[in-house]
């Protein structure tokens, strides 16, 4: 874990190109992960409760790429994932992250060139800024196991299971066998209810 830094999480910078895997990033009094002219592959990490900017990807110097896949990046005080090019080439993929009710944006561009396919961006203003959502794109409640807790796995019903573009789970986190506390979400094989009556509080899919 990285939690309660006084700036950023985790900086990345000066053409580096790491694996940045499976971290847990919370509580940054800045951005929570913070990328600088660099090319890292940054998957499977839980990034939330951020100062500023989720994930904060800028290049004013020579031409970089950034991969950021299969994360899950909730609840920070700025957007979930925000692109700054200055200046030379930014460009970046972005794929099967659940990106969730940051203050701002879901995933903001400026001038850099996103390709963005089977993620699930929902509750902000404006889910997508400058980037086209893509095939395979969800908005819905990601129905994590406990939002408060900051419990992030999704639960039977979540929309983020078997959406991602391998048939897999999107974010940072598989389905590991919570139950939908509500009736709300996806209706998966083989799922059944009880006899007797029910009350749908959100949007129901059979799938």
């Amino acid at each position: 874990w990285l939690h309660d830094c006084t700036a950023e999480g985790l900086t990345i910078t000066i053409n580096a190109s790491p694996d940045v895997s499976d971290l847990r990033i919370v509580g940054s009094g800045g951005y929570g992960i913070n990328v600088r002219n660099s090319d890292p592959i940054i998957q499977g990490c839980q990034v939330m409760d951020s100062g500023g900017q989720g994930i904060y990807v800028y290049n004013n110097s020579g031409s970089h790429a950034v991969q950021v896949l299969h994360n899950t990046v909730a609840y920070n005080n700025g957007s979930g994932v925000y692109y700054w090019e200055s200046a030379y080439t930014l460009s970046s993929t972005l794929r099967d992250n659940v990106i969730v009710e940051n203050a701002s944006y879901g995933v903001y561009s400026y001038n850099a060139s996103v390709s963005a396919d089977h993620n699930l961006v929902w509750g902000h203003s404006t889910d997508y800024y400058n980037v086209g959502a893509g095939t395979g794109s969800l908005s819905e409640n990601p129905l994590f196991v406990d939002m408060l807790g900051r419990d992030l796995a999704p639960t039977s019903h979540s929309p983020a299971r078997l959406h991602a573009s391998d048939g897999g789970d999107m974010g940072a986190l598989a389905y590991a066998g919570a139950a939908t506390p509500v009736l709300a979400g996806h209706f998966y094989a083989n799922a059944s209810l009880a006899a007797g009556v029910h009350n749908v509080v959100g949007d129901v899919t059979v799938e």
